[in-house]
C-alpha cells in the first residue's frame, strides 16, 4: 500500500460483468487509497466477471441503505460512472443528505444525456482531452474538475524479452476490446492487401465485432487473432503497439505500450496524442493512405531510431504514468478537497 488516505473512501462503478479499462481503473485506484483491509465498491449490478472475482476487492450493491451507512460513518464516494454520479446527486437533494461527499471520475469523453447528468462539485477527469469534453458539453467550471492521470503499476521485468522468430518481420500489436469504436474492422479493410510481406499484425483482445473481424481476416496472413490475453505476457513479444479509436478517454493499452519499452501507432485523437508524441515516442498519422505508408517503413528493432523511439516511450510512462504518482494524486486531491 503506497499511502493511506485519512479520510474514508467508498468507490462506486455500476457494472462488472464485462472487463474494461474502467473497471480495471476503479479496481486499481480502490486499492491504492484503501483505509481498510481489503477494499469495497459499491455497483449496481452484481453479476461479476470472472476476473475480477480473485481481484481482492469486496463488492457490495449499491443502494440506499448502504449509502446512508457510508454516510453517517463519514465516507466519501468516489464514483466512476456518471450514472452512479447521477444516481448519488439524486439521493443526496431527495434525503437532504446534504453533506454527502461525492467525487466523479470521468473516464471518457460524451455527447449524450446532457440534461440527465448530474455532477458534484469535485470532479477528476483522466485525461485533458476529457476535461474540455466536461467543460464544453456538460459546462463545468475549470476550478472543479481536476486532471489525474491514470497510473499504471510497472510490470517490466528487465531482461524478460522474447526473442523474436524472425529479424526480417514486424509484429505489431492492437490491443483492446473489439469494437466499432476502436476500429479494429475498418482498419483490416483499409490495410487488406496495401501491407508489406514482413508486416503481421495481431489483434488481442475480446468484443462485439470480434467475428466480423474474423470474416474480415479471412485466409489473409497478415494478420492473426490472440484471443483474450495477458498484456503483461505478451508485450514482450511484439515490436509497436498500434490504436487507432473513434474516441477514448485515455487509452491504457497505449500506456501498458510505453511501460514495455514498445514505440506507438495511432491516429490524431487528441486522447491519443496526451500520450503519443510523433516521431519521438511513435508515429501519428492522419488518414488510412498515411497509416499504410507509415506502417510499411517502420525502423526495424536493430535500428538507431527504433531504440530512440523505445527508450523514449519508456520515459513518458515514467513520467506521466506510474501508479505510484496517480495515488499520490488522489491523496493530495482528497485532502485539500475535504480537509
Amino acid at each position: 500500500r503506497l499511502q493511506t488516505i485519512v479520510m474514508k473512501i467508498i468507490s462506486v462503478y455500476p457494472y462488472f460483468f464485462n472487463k474494461g479499462g474502467a473497471q480495471d481503473m476503479a479496481i486499481s485506484i480502490a486499492k491504492g487509497i484503501v483505509t481498510s483491509e481489503k477494499p469495497i465498491i459499491l455497483l449496481l449490478d452484481k453479476k461479476i466477471n470472472e476476473s475480477y472475482l480473485n481481484s481482492g476487492i469486496e463488492f457490495k450493491k449499491l443502494n440506499l441503505k448502504i449509502i446512508k451507512e457510508y454516510h453517517k460513518n463519514g465516507y466519501a464516494f468516489l464514483s466512476h460512472h456518471r450514472k452512479t454520479t447521477t444516481f448519488l446527486q439524486i439521493i443526496s437533494k431527495l434525503f437532504f443528505l446534504n453533506r454527502l461527499n461525492v467525487v466523479h471520475v470521468a473516464h471518457n469523453t460524451f455527447t449524450s444525456l446532457k440534461y440527465f447528468t448530474l455532477f458534484p462539485k469535485n470532479n477528476i477527469a483522466v485525461s485533458n482531452t476529457v476535461k474540455d469534453n466536461m467543460k464544453q458539453y456538460f459546462g463545468l467550471k475549470d476550478q472543479n474538475i481536476e486532471v489525474i492521470y491514470n497510473g499504471i503499476v510497472d510490470k517490466y521485468q528487465s531482461g524478460a524479452y522474447i526473442p523474436k522468430k524472425s529479424k526480417n518481420t514486424i509484429d505489431i500489436l492492437f490491443l483492446g476490446r473489439i469494437n466499432p469504436v476502436k476500429r479494429q474492422v475498418d482498419f483490416v479493410k483499409a490495410t487488406k492487401g496495401n501491407l508489406a510481406d514482413n508486416i503481421k499484425i495481431y489483434f488481442a483482445g475480446l468484443g462485439v465485432d470480434y467475428d466480423l473481424l474474423g470474416k474480415t481476416i479471412g485466409n489473409d496472413c497478415h494478420y492473426e487473432m490472440l484471443g483474450l490475453v495477458d498484456p503483461y505476457t505478451e508485450l514482450y513479444k511484439y515490436d509497436y503497439v498500434c490504436l487507432y479509436s473513434e474516441k477514448e478517454g485515455l487509452p491504457l493499452s497505449l500506456i501498458e505500450a510505453q511501460m514495455f519499452y514498445k514505440p506507438l501507432l495511432t491516429n490524431d485523437i487528441p486522447q491519443c496524442l496526451e500520450i503519443n508524441s510523433n516521431n519521438f515516442c511513435g508515429f501519428v498519422d492522419h488518414s488510412w493512405t498515411e497509416i499504410i505508408e507509415r506502417i510499411n517503413s517502420l525502423p526495424f528493432p536493430d535500428s538507431d531510431q527504433y531504440k530512440t523511439l523505445s527508450k523514449n516511450s519508456r520515459l513518458i510512462y515514467e513520467d506521466k504514468f506510474k501508479y505510484e504518482s496517480m495515488i499520490k494524486k488522489y491523496s493530495e486531491f482528497f485532502s485539500r478537497i475535504f480537509q
